[in-house]
């Protein structure tokens, strides 16, 4: 899919700078690239477009900037759908942990020897997420 990498690389682009331009929210911008840097290519697998984590990021965003409390706002990363998505080694059982390892770090460990399925809940928990994401927030002073 060369169009959604390309897609996605302009429409990261335009997140980060809508993030750069506000005030206080720089740090945010880092963090946004990080988390979409470890969610690399979980969109090859996703079912809908709306739930790239780029595309989910950027709404999420919109609603930040026009929120009283951009902030707590932002929080709402934490829910993103790509979270809801596993991946796990058929040789080991491994699960992907998205917020300690890339999925293409993943994928070049275990090669083409994982499966991918949708579950009914979010991995890490969205509480995990939030508290990852607040970490990485305040170690720039911003939240």
């Amino acid at each position: 899919m060369p169009a959604v990498s390309e897609d996605r690389q302009t429409e990261v682009h335009a997140l980060l700078q809508l993030l750069l331009n506000h005030p206080g929210l720089e740090g945010w911008a880092r963090v946004c690239m990080s988390l979409l840097t470890l969610l690399e290519g979980i969109e090859r697998f996703m079912d809908a477009e709306d739930e790239f984590p780029h595309r989910e990021l950027k709404q999420i965003v919109d609603r930040a900037l026009a929120a009283k409390d951009p902030n707590a706002t932002l929080l709402e990363i934490a829910s993103l759908q790509a979270f809801d998505y596993r991946v796990m080694s058929e040789q080991n059982r491994e699960l992907w942990s998205p917020l300690d390892e890339s999925l293409p770090q993943f994928q070049a460990r275990h090669g083409d020897n994982f499966r991918v399925w949708r579950a009914f809940d979010a991995h890490p928990s969205q509480r995990t997420v939030e508290r990852w994401l607040k970490a990485r927030v305040s170690e720039s002073g911003e939240c």
